[in-house]
């Protein structure tokens, strides 16, 4: 059976069988699923010609013991790829076969043709959501050039790469855009870790499954001679942090158990640790590919692309702080409203707050996450503080590993967004303890107030954590924090700080500071806006400068 003499014509796509490519009319390539590639390979060699069943099975899975099923699936695939006249030029004979015809033959002739569409030969519901979804995927360019040549025909250098960042950032689309963009003759085998038993037997099982193997003949040695026959392979493993129970034995006995055309992707939250980094396997067959957030075009382009209206994407973005999960959420949100939402809806913060509490291991690591939310930077002295000095430093250590939280030099913080949930969520379901902590984290930042460097940090701070206070939203704009600075207040400036106190304060609070003003014990900071003028004021009295007389 001889190959064509050229690219074949098939409908607005064009099949170049040399090159090896489907191309569409700008001449870009069409994705498809090896074994639809090597199904459409196949009936490309032979256009016009009725190709059986049983042919086909034996043209596109040598060797293996397939159903018809598979066979259905490959060409729902091809037809979903051709577009609206997929039927036409993959056409259903009943209980014969299929042909492909394309623009270039004559027509068959209509008693070749079915009278009606074989319900068995439609795409399944998750084809066409799969499809969607890599129509939606965006940005991801470098972390996707770093993955291609875990999917290419030759064997990549380092046959293990490493996906790793937090819940929400797109790991999973990420997988799956990788999988569609396989090359022709490489097979992928897609594994949710999270639905493997987490036993050295159940990963075994469940890898066996997904190629095929009975449950009672599933064995390492079954699996690896099972995936030998099968040529090029690709183990695409998601939630690998499942899977940590086993975790050890996967990278000394599983992995290097597989067969040598098989390269690896693992998926998960944590970066490898030193017993990968440094394991004299994979210390140099491995590729970390970290996942970030998103920037605010293509986060923007994410939102649009489900359903957001174009003209709050922008807006939208900003939102989402470069979240993919959040900005799909509000995308959602947005599309049902046609407005952003001024507050976190519950079902977004209960979303986003999943992602970062099921993380934590214990109670009190929770609590560490709440502090980190309440605080502008959370620091090690505030952590000892809350929970003693002993657990700071590990609780600290645990905190800067979370994806969703960026270390400096001056602390750890929040990703905006998740703060926003964290906090929704506690002072939703715990008030009291929302009002507790808060009340701690406040009470150690006040006792860092003074002034000298970095005085107007410090207040920065201590505002910061009471930002959703009822009794200080009513008294301060903190929106204006980060368009304002603070500095020690002449006494000139005094007058100004009273007529502000008159206009904002009542009078029994306004008392309390007429007599502190102008005390000894007392520094006035006062907040100034870009163009210096006053914009708020803070009395900060110093206990140690009072009379004994005066406590």
């Amino acid at each position: 059976m001889s190959a064509p003499p050229g690219p074949l014509r098939l409908g607005t796509l064009t099949l170049d069988p040399e090159r090896g490519l489907l191309l569409d009319a700008a001449g870009v390539p069409v994705a498809l699923r090896p074994q639809a590639w090597r199904l459409l390979h196949t009936l490309a060699r032979a256009p016009g010609r009725l190709h059986s069943k049983h042919e086909l099975l034996d043209a596109v899975w040598p060797g293996l013991v397939v159903t018809e099923d598979s066979l259905v699936q490959a060409i729902g695939d091809i037809r979903q790829a051709l577009g609206p006249s997929g039927r036409d030029i993959l056409r259903t004979l009943p209980r014969r076969g299929y042909m492909l015809v394309p623009e270039a033959l004559a027509d068959p002739g209509p008693a070749d043709l079915p009278e009606a569409p074989s319900p068995a030969d439609a795409p399944s519901l998750g084809d066409r959501l799969r499809r969607q979804a890599a129509q939606r995927f965006t940005g991801r360019e470098p972390e996707l050039h770093a993955l291609l040549p875990a999917v290419a025909r030759a064997l990549p250098p380092q046959p293990l790469f490493f996906v790793h960042g937090p819940g929400g950032i797109g790991k999973s689309s990420l997988l799956e855009q990788l999988r569609l963009l396989a090359e022709p003759d490489v097979e992928v085998l897609w594994v949710n870790g999270a639905e493997l038993l987490p036993t050295p037997q159940g990963v075994v099982e469940g890898l066996g499954a997904a190629l095929g193997l009975r449950d009672w003949s599933a064995s390492l040695e079954s699996l690896a001679a099972r995936w030998s026959v099968r040529g090029r392979g690709v183990l695409l493993l998601d939630t690998f942090e499942a899977l940590d129970p086993v975790q050890g034995w996967m990278r000394d006995t599983l992995l290097p158990a597989l067969p040598a055309q098989v390269s690896v992707v693992l998926a998960g939250r944590r970066a490898p640790d030193s017993r990968w980094s440094a394991h004299p396997l994979w210390a140099s067959a491995m590729h970390p590919v970290a996942l970030g957030m998103l920037g605010s075009e293509d986060c923007a382009r994410l939102a649009q692309a489900h359903g957001a209206p174009p003209a709050l994407c922008p807006a939208l973005a900003l939102r989402a702080r470069g979240l993919p999960l959040a900005a799909v959420l509000l995308a959602t949100e947005a599309r049902h409203t046609g407005a952003l939402p001024d507050n976190l809806s519950e079902t977004l913060v209960q979303a986003l707050t999943r992602r970062c509490l099921e993380q934590a291991p214990t109670p009190t690591h929770r609590e560490a996450l709440l502090a980190c939310a309440l605080a502008r930077r959370a620091t090690r002295d505030l952590l000892a503080h809350l929970f003693g000095p002993d657990p700071a430093e590990p609780l600290f250590d645990w905190l800067a590993s979370q994806g969703y939280v960026s270390a400096s030099r001056d602390g750890l913080r929040l990703h905006d967004l998740m703060r926003d949930a964290v906090l929704d969520d506690t002072s939703w379901c715990d008030r009291d303890r929302f009002r507790t902590l808060r009340r701690e984290v406040a009470s150690h930042l006040a006792q860092r107030l003074g002034p000298g460097r970095g005085a107007w940090e410090t207040v920065e701070d201590f505002l910061f954590s009471l930002r959703r206070s009822p009794r200080m939203k009513r008294v301060f704009d903190f929106t204006s924090l980060a368009s304002i600075q603070a500095g020690i207040a002449q006494s000139s400036e005094h007058g100004a700080v009273r007529q502000l106190a008159a206009r904002l304060m009542p009078p029994g609070e306004r008392q309390h500071m007429e007599r502190w003003i102008d005390h000894p014990a007392t520094d006035v900071l006062v907040a100034r806006n870009e163009d210096g003028e006053g914009h708020g004021a803070f009395l900060i009295l110093r206990p140690e400068k009072l009379h004994p007389a005066e406590i």
